[in-house]
């Protein structure tokens, strides 16, 4: 009877040892899973994020044209704004309106023109909003007018 019983705390003991064992190999398989899937996962995470990063601080030249073929504006655009200068044309291809702008609002001189080139129109704008004097012009270039 006693070694029966011997056995039976060594069945025991083995059985505990075994659960033991299973128990940390399957937690090591579960924990390096989990480390590969998050790091995979942080991987992915930050090549959309740069890559949103850079799509949000792009800087691009913008054109559009006539169907004649001509250009009809062409312009800097930064995050999807109007940055810098921003020029549109008869379809005949002459200068027709020439602006500058920060951050999709206009700024400083803006300049318009006959379709010959002479210019028509000259305002002043800060932030936005128009400012200063304001001016207009005959075809033959003399000032017409001129509004604060």
């Amino acid at each position: 009877m006693l070694s029966f019983s011997f056995s039976l705390i060594t069945l025991k003991i083995n059985l505990t040892y075994f659960n033991i064992i299973t128990h940390n190999v399957l937690y090591k398989k579960i924990t390096s899973i989990n480390q590969f899937s998050i790091s995979v996962l942080l991987i992915i995470f930050l090549a959309v994020s740069s890559s949103i990063l850079a799509q949000s601080n792009k800087e691009e030249v913008k054109k559009t044209f006539f169907p004649n073929g001509k250009l009809e504006s062409v312009g800097t655009y930064f995050n999807g704004k109007k940055n810098g200068y921003y020029r549109e044309y008869y379809s005949s291809g002459q200068l027709w309106k020439e602006w500058f702008f920060v951050d999709g609002k206009e700024e400083n001189l803006s300049y318009w023109y006959f379709e010959d080139g002479t210019k028509s129109m000259e305002w002043n704008y800060v932030h936005g909003l128009l400012q200063g004097v304001s001016k207009w012009y005959y075809g033959t270039g003399e000032l017409w007018s001129d509004i604060n």
